[in-house]
């Protein structure tokens, strides 16, 4: 079950609430504010945290990349023979 509160727009505090003291609507209207600045921090950050994650993905693919091709290039192991064996 849904509390009005959880429902509730900035706007419509004192049209829900017209019982309540006027300590109680000061103090819900300065949770509100506080949350809607929490939540603002928390979307910059979370848009920073994207960012790098993808910067170091790209970082990771990028050494990966460059570390098959490299790999691949490489024929040191085919110029190799097997030893010739010791006729007895």
């Amino acid at each position: 079950m849904a509390t009005p509160s959880s429902n509730m727009k900035p706007g419509e505090l004192n049209s829900i609430s017209p019982h309540l003291a006027q300590i109680q609507s000061d103090m819900m209207r300065k949770a509100d504010r506080w949350n809607r600045e929490r939540v603002l921090e928390l979307k910059k950050i979370r848009s920073k945290n994207i960012v790098t994650g993808l910067l170091i993905g790209s970082t990771v693919l990028a050494i990966y990349a460059y570390t098959i091709r490299a790999i691949r290039q490489e024929t040191f192991l085919d110029d190799l023979d097997e030893p010739e064996r010791m006729e007895q």
